[in-house]
């Protein structure tokens, strides 16, 4: 038989795990950045690129936008991680 202690620190080892899990989510979505391709300096696709999006510097992880601006041949050199 568990006594009321012991249950009760179950019960907040429990929150406590919750709310970390929660955290670390909430930071990861917000962590992300969502840039708009605009092809204003070249069309070549590096990461870091600071040149070709609109919004911020493309970073790994960030979502990548194509709508309209700078359409065309987009060449992707290196390594490039998508969001």
């Amino acid at each position: 038989m568990h006594s009321r202690l012991e249950l009760g620190r179950k019960k907040v080892s429990m929150s406590l795990v919750v709310a970390t899990l929660a955290s670390a989510w909430a930071t990861a979505v917000l962590a992300q950045t969502t840039v708009t391709w605009d092809g204003s300096t070249n069309m070549t696709w590096t990461q870091p690129d600071s040149t070709s999006w609109r919004g911020a510097t493309y970073e790994s992880g960030n979502t990548a936008v194509f709508a309209g601006t700078g359409t065309g041949t987009v060449t992707i050199s290196g390594t490039v991680t998508l969001g």
